[in-house]
C-alpha cells in the first residue's frame, strides 16, 4: 500500500522501524481511506466468496452477517490499535533522545494492528462490495 504523503522515515506504516524513526500514528479513518483509495485486495478471501456463491436469500443473509462479524472485529482491533497508540505516545515523551534507537514490542505492536486494520477494512469493504451487487433471485432455474 502506498504511504501518506507526510511519511519521511523510509518505511511503510506497516513495518516496525516506520514508528522507530517517528512516524506519524494514523487514525483509523485515514487508514481505511488508504486501504479504499488503493484497492486493498488481499482481502479476498474464501469465506467471503463461499457466501457469495449461494443463492438469495441466503446469500445477503449471510453476507449481512459475516459484515456484523466483520465489524465486531475490526471495532476490537480498533480499540487495541489506539491503546498502543497511545503507549508509543507516552514511550516517545520518555525516551532518551541520546539513547540508541532500537526496535521494541510497541513499534512492532503498532505495526502488526496498523495491519490488522488493513486487513478488517479490506474485508468489510470486500463484503459490502458483494452485498451490492444484485443478483438474479431465479438464476436457479
Amino acid at each position: 500500500m502506498k504511504d501518506l504523503p507526510d511519511n519521511k522515515t523510509g518505511y511503510s506504516q506497516s513495518h516496525p522501524w516506520y514508528y522507530v524513526l517517528g512516524g506519524r500514528v494514523l487514525s483509523p479513518a485515514e487508514i481505511q481511506a488508504s486501504v479504499e483509495l488503493n484497492a486493498y485486495s488481499a482481502a479476498i478471501s474464501e469465506d467471503i466468496l463461499k457466501i457469495a456463491k449461494r443463492l438469495e436469500p441466503q446469500r445477503s443473509e449471510g453476507l449481512r452477517e459475516l459484515r456484523g462479524a466483520i465489524k465486531q472485529s475490526l471495532q476490537r482491533d480498533i480499540d487495541i490499535y489506539l491503546k498502543f497508540a497511545l503507549k508509543l505516545k507516552a514511550s516517545r515523551q520518555y525516551a532518551d533522545s541520546n539513547a540508541e534507537l532500537t526496535c521494541n514490542d510497541i513499534h512492532v505492536s503498532m505495526s502488526l494492528k496498523h495491519n490488522h486494520l488493513c486487513y478488517g477494512y479490506a474485508r468489510l469493504m470486500n463484503c459490502e462490495d458483494h452485498l451490492n451487487q444484485k443478483t438474479d433471485l431465479f438464476a436457479f432455474l
